[in-house]
């Protein structure tokens, strides 16, 4: 007679029979029980989260042309999934590794994911493989980290590596029974858990640091960037152990995912807390990274002024044309952001530059992701002439190289939204960048010269086709940083 483990890891009798339970997961302790197998898939409804509100009162820094800070160093692999096509994800640590999707008896799916695309599992028996396999294992030290989302309640999502009698291994497991687990084994199963159960996104982070004391020290795990309090079972080791069994996406012995996984990565170190959140709010960048477009291409002709009128249709001339001229308006009316008519589907909503999810009168907007470069800044309480939609225009990312989304393909309608809220530019022509949005380029964006002054709303609408899989929105610098306050894609 046998039991199985939560990584469907056949253990002999004497092993501590399985208690399960429908009770939430007690404080802290050396629990003596591992989880059972058994899933019991609900169909309850995912709560809703609580938009935060970004701090207000910052202030006022000088721009400079600094680039973002990278994550830290000691990075085996990073995967963004972002590939869209074919059977491998390419590595973006520059150690070139890859990740094969297996092609049977299934393949997975590239998916709309977090940021980019994902890889998505059917639960039945598709994983990638990557070559991290030939990485030994015999550390005290290391990290996963990735966004991961169940299919529903109690589905499971499995990154990592173990041997097959489950005794030897690293892994991140979202399991049946509601709870996410870090496992570090080294001879015998030993993990920490902590209850998360819903199918939304999240980002999880196992940190492991064997040269410390103690199971609370040695295993720390992070749910969104936030530390989690672990309920152990045995204790945590002080090193790995040698194993080449294979690192997989999708899979841990026979138990499969059914959900997805994105941004990946895992580091030959122990990261700090303030490095989880860093990853959790970076995505990924492609491999290879795209070089965006610096041919001429067809100019929109945009409606321009302080109370920006929405027009369906930009008209797109072959021949170039000179820099919108600026319509100077002393008192703007006040604008909503105006809602598109039509069939239209919305595909994002987004607050540049701020790092939670808020409401807006009553519309809800996303935090930042897509971007490439650059720097988040929260203005506080300013005021924004020419919109009622004030905080929309008080958070920007600038010194930005770009934004690119994974879409399927078709027609798109992109609006993009600018307000000059630097005090050191007073003048036109002190701030002008180009904005390519699928090629239809906007050249010369003054937005202080086309608006009248700072503080002053303006928004910017393209109508382009995407062939490729991805809406690239490319920014080229002329005089000071590019910016950009928000963003808004529907599909036609």
């Amino acid at each position: 007679q046998e039991i199985v483990t939560h990584a469907g890891i056949s253990l002999p009798t004497n092993t501590p029979t399985p208690t399960p339970t429908e009770e939430p997961t007690p404080t802290p302790t050396e629990t003596p029980v591992p989880p059972t197998s058994t899933p019991t898939p609900t169909d309850e409804p995912t709560p809703t989260p609580t938009m935060t509100p970004l701090p207000t009162d910052t202030p006022i820094p000088t721009p400079t042309d600094t680039p973002t800070p990278v994550p830290g160093s000691n990075l085996l692999a990073a995967f963004g999934f972002n590939e869209g096509v074919g059977i491998v994800a390419y590595d973006s640590s520059g150690n070139g590794r890859l990740a094969t999707l297996a092609s049977l008896p299934s393949t997975p799916l590239w998916s709309i994911g977090h940021s980019g695309y994902a890889l998505q599992f059917d639960g039945s028996n598709d994983y990638a493989a990557t070559d991290l396999s030939g990485y030994t294992l015999d550390k005290p030290v290391f990290t996963l980290s990735a966004w991961i989302k169940r299919n529903g309640v109690n589905k499971i999502v499995t990154i990592g590596k173990q041997t097959g009698d489950g005794t030897h291994g690293i892994t991140i497991e979202a399991w049946n029974d509601g709870n996410i687990y870090c496992n570090v084994d080294n001879g015998i199963i030993a993990y920490g858990l902590f209850a998360s159960n819903d199918s939304e996104w999240h980002h999880v982070a196992c940190v492991f640091n064997g040269v410390a004391a103690g199971n609370e020290n040695r295993l720390k795990a992070y749910l969104d960037g936030q530390p989690q309090t672990l309920n152990f079972y045995n204790t945590i080791p002080s090193s790995t152990t040698v194993n080449t069994a294979l690192f997989n996406i999708g899979v841990i012995g026979n138990a499969y995912t059914d959900g997805w996984v994105d941004d990946l990565r895992v580091y030959d170190r122990a990261i700090e807390a303030v490095e989880v959140q860093t990853d959790m709010n970076t995505p990924v960048a492609d491999a290879p990274t795209p070089t965006p477009t610096e041919t001429p291409t067809p100019t929109a002709t945009i409606t321009v002024g302080p109370s920006p009128t929405v027009t369906s249709t930009p008209t797109i001339t072959n021949t170039p044309t000179p820099s919108p001229t600026a319509t100077i308006t002393p008192t703007p009316t006040i604008t909503p952001i105006p809602t598109p008519t039509g069939i239209l589907t919305l595909i994002k909503r987004i607050d540049t530059g701020s790092t939670s999810n808020r409401t807006i009168n009553g519309v809800v907007w996303s935090k930042d992701s897509g971007y490439n470069g650059g720097t988040n800044y929260n203005w506080g309480t300013i005021q924004i002439d020419g919109t009622i939609d004030d905080q929309v225009y008080r958070t920007e990312r600038y010194n930005l190289n770009y934004y690119r989304f994974a879409v399927t393909n078709g027609n798109y309608l992109v609006r993009l939204y600018f307000a000059e809220n630097y005090g050191v530019i007073d003048a036109p022509g002190e701030r002008v960048f180009d904005v390519n949005v699928e090629g239809t380029l906007l050249s010369n964006l003054d937005v202080y010269a086309e608006t009248g002054g700072r503080n002053r709303a303006l928004m910017k609408e393209f109508n382009v086709a995407v062939n490729d899989g991805y809406l690239n929105i490319n920014f080229t610098k002329k005089i000071e940083n590019t910016l950009i306050d928000g963003l808004e894609i529907y599909k036609q």
